[in-house]
């Protein structure tokens, strides 16, 4: 599940509540980076909650669908709607 919450404007906005069959290929660490790289303030204000949704997507799939289907730290993303000029 994803958690977005802006309501504070502090920390994070992007919050993730994880099943264990999922931490098999995405352990708890991948998380924590994927919210500090795209739900952090700075990232939010420059490019937008949209983006930073998308982007945070983007990387799970690309984790899910890697030959090892299994990450620790998070990708650079490839193609994001911010790229598009969307």
């Amino acid at each position: 599940v994803l958690v977005v919450d802006q309501f504070g404007g502090k920390g994070n906005v992007l919050n993730f509540n994880v099943g264990d069959g999922v931490k098999f290929a995405l352990p708890n660490v991948f998380w924590t980076r994927l919210s500090s790289k795209y739900g952090n303030t700075f990232f939010v204000k420059e490019n937008g909650i949209d983006i930073a949704i998308t982007n945070a997507i983007e990387a799970i799939v690309q984790c899910l669908r890697s030959e090892d289907a299994y990450c620790v730290n998070v990708p650079d993303t490839g193609v994001s709607m911010k790229s598009l000029g969307l």
